[in-house]
This record gives structure tokens, C-alpha cells and sequence, in this order.
């Protein structure tokens, strides 16, 4: 998924905050867990937003317009789908990026 990243401080919902669902993973490998939120009447995914931590993951299919930046990075190369081509020269991670790239959890 095609996602940027803003401070939560520069988020906040315009409206249909109430339809918010989200689904906590158990956690596989190491924490923290994976979470997802996706609205509740239609399941479309939704900006992961947690007051608590520092950042919002907004999937960039949702946005409406041109964000202004640009990617940066592939990560979970590993499992990408196998009919799609990375066709740029960025940096390319087969799972996460590295600890130091990561952006804080808390």
C-alpha cells in the first residue's frame, strides 16, 4: 500500500469520525502490533490514527488530491505481488525499514 505520514498534531477529521472501525493483529514477530482502521459502513481503508502516538498513516488512496511529496522508498519487497515491477532505483527493503527509518511508536 501506497501510504505518507503526517505528526498527529496535523490531523484531524473533518467528519464521519464516528463510522471509524479498527482491527488489532495479534502480534507475530515483535511488537508493536498491527493495526488497521477502515470505515465501518463501507470498509474502505482510513488514515491509522492514534493520539497517542506521534504519527497518523494516511494510505495515499485517499487523499483527493496531489500530496506534494513523493515516495522515498519500497518496503515488504519480499512480498510484493508477483505481477508488479519496481521500476525505479529507490531504496528497497525486502521487509521493514531499517530500525533507524522507522518512524517512532511512541
Amino acid at each position: 500500500m501506497a501510504a505518507l505520514a503526517t505528526r498527529s498534531s496535523n490531523f484531524a477529521w473533518t467528519c464521519g469520525e464516528d463510522l471509524v472501525s479498527s482491527y488489532t493483529a495479534p502480534v507475530r514477530e515483535s511488537p508493536p502490533a498491527y493495526r488497521t482502521m477502515f470505515c465501518g459502513r463501507c470498509g474502505s481503508t482510513l488514515p491509522l490514527f492514534d493520539p497517542e502516538r506521534p504519527f497518523v498513516v494516511i494510505p495515499a488512496g485517499t487523499l483527493d488530491g496531489d500530496p506534494g511529496v513523493r515516495p522515498f522508498r519500497h518496503i515488504f519487497v519480499a512480498i510484493k505481488a508477483p505481477w508488479h515491477e519496481i521500476t525505479d532505483t529507490l531504496p528497497r527493503f525486502n521487509h521493514h525499514a531499517p530500525p533507524e527509518q522507522r518512524l517512532p511508536v511512541k
